[in-house]
């Protein structure tokens, strides 16, 4: 008997009209969870009996007049992206230039702590050397890969108007024979 009366409770309790109210509410809620956000962030003040609450809206929209001046100028934003490019083109050919240039010297130092050794085998055993001569009596020395990445390089220079993706290539190719040459140099 009294589980029965238990029971009878609960569903008293259950059936009341505050639960059953409370229960209708979060069910409202969770269907029309967009359409409360979009009410609430529409409101601006709130006033209660002991002050007043206002939220801050961020406005998404431009103003007349800045919209207005950001299209014009959009001509001149797309001048001043070419123009960027062209000195980051102009950048990276000059610093491809100092790796060349770097790698040359990084042959010298190859050529002359090897010198008695690689003199012999150019014909003539000849004092003064070209670079494309010295280039060619270390080549046992360096990796036939970094040969051709020294003659890639060469081409890219060469070249009057090398495109962009050649002179970052080259470039990146400079970087990394900077690396093994200077190893070379240090270590032999």
């Amino acid at each position: 008997m009294k589980v029965a009366e238990l029971v009878l409770e609960y569903l008293r309790v259950i059936l009341s009209w505050p639960f059953i109210i409370f229960i209708v509410l979060i069910y409202f809620m969770n269907s029309q969870k967009k359409a409360i956000t979009r009410l609430i962030d529409r409101i601006k003040q709130v006033n209660f009996p002991g002050g007043s609450v206002e939220t801050e809206k961020y406005d998404s929209e431009l103003p007349k007049e800045v919209s207005k001046s950001v299209l014009s100028s959009n001509s001149d934003m797309t001048k001043r992206v070419e123009l960027l490019e062209e000195d980051f083109n102009k950048f990276i050919l000059l610093s491809l230039q100092s790796n060349k240039r770097i790698i040359d010297n990084l042959i010298n130092a190859i050529w002359r702590k090897d010198r008695p050794r690689l003199l012999a085998d150019i014909v003539g055993g000849e004092t003064t050397v070209s670079l494309s001569e010295k280039e060619q009596a270390i080549k046992n020395l360096i990796d036939p890969k970094a040969l051709e990445d020294m003659d890639y390089i060469k081409r890219v220079l060469s070249n009057k108007s090398p495109s962009r993706e050649e002179v970052m290539q080259a470039y990146i190719k400079s970087k990394f024979l900077l690396d093994y040459l200077n190893g070379i140099a240090t270590h032999r």
